[in-house]
């Protein structure tokens, strides 16, 4: 039953995230991937899924380049197909990486923003952790006013979501 093994490995790659395991987590993520190819075409909720964990799980072991081509073809399957949930996390993850490896900073604002249009309003949790990106990466090309507007958007918003860090 490939959609069990999918489940299976998905889940065991992000146990091995959640605790640094990263060597672990490529090795299941890539597990994750092969049953997910199973299941259908690139355009499937699962092998996007899929992909995005390679791509964070590259991240984790510090394979920055590698993470970044699959992110942001992740990024491009998932507009392709209209997908704005697994678009909006491509683009978190992407915007995380690219402030890893530096230089890919216009592309993750790119991304984020355009994730952002297309949300819905109610995905608050999506929205936030997009605004948290947005803030990050204008800081670091020194546009410090947009920034500081994503900041507070964001903050105002994780205190909303119950985010006692955010007060």
């Amino acid at each position: 039953d490939w959609s069990a093994a999918f489940e299976r490995w998905r889940s065991a790659t992000e146990l091995a995230l959640a605790r640094s395991a990263s060597h672990e987590a490529v090795a299941n993520a890539k597990e994750a991937l092969e049953a997910a190819n199973h299941l259908g075409d690139d355009s499937t909720v699962e092998v996007i899924s899929a992909k995005i964990l390679v791509g964070r799980s590259y991240d984790s072991v510090g394979r920055l380049p590698d993470c970044i081509e699959i992110l942001e073809e992740v990024w491009n399957t998932s507009k392709r197909v209209g997908n704005a949930e697994l678009a909006a996390d491509a683009a978190n993850h992407f915007a995380d990486s690219a402030m890893m490896a530096s230089g890919w900073h216009e592309k993750a604002i790119g991304f984020c923003l355009q994730a952002l249009k297309d949300l819905p309003e109610q995905d608050e949790r999506r929205r936030c952790g997009l605004m948290s990106q947005l803030a990050r990466a204008y800081m670091f090309t020194g546009q410090f006013e947009e920034s500081r507007t994503f900041s507070r958007e964001a903050m105002e918003l994780a205190e909303k979501l119950g985010d006692s860090k955010a007060r």
